[in-house]
């Protein structure tokens, strides 16, 4: 399971800084091939599936107030 890699075009001009990345909630790892949980997640939030080589993890978003405060 890879994130989606973010890039600024170089046109010579001074770069807009990379929009914050998406902070996922995991609940747990799995065997590919699970039916997605039908149950809400943290907060109210759905819950989906990322899969990737045999695996996947069930995730939402992370609400605000369980992500990591920015450096």
């Amino acid at each position: 399971m890879t994130a989606p890699a973010t890039t600024a075009a170089t046109t010579g001009t001074a770069e807009a800084p990379a929009p914050a990345p998406k902070a996922l909630y995991v609940y747990g790892i799995a065997p590919a091939g699970i039916r997605s949980p039908r149950s809400p997640g943290v907060d109210g939030a759905p819950v989906r599936l990322l899969s990737d080589s045999g695996l996947c993890a069930a995730v939402s978003d992370a609400p605000p107030r369980l992500r990591a405060p920015a450096p």
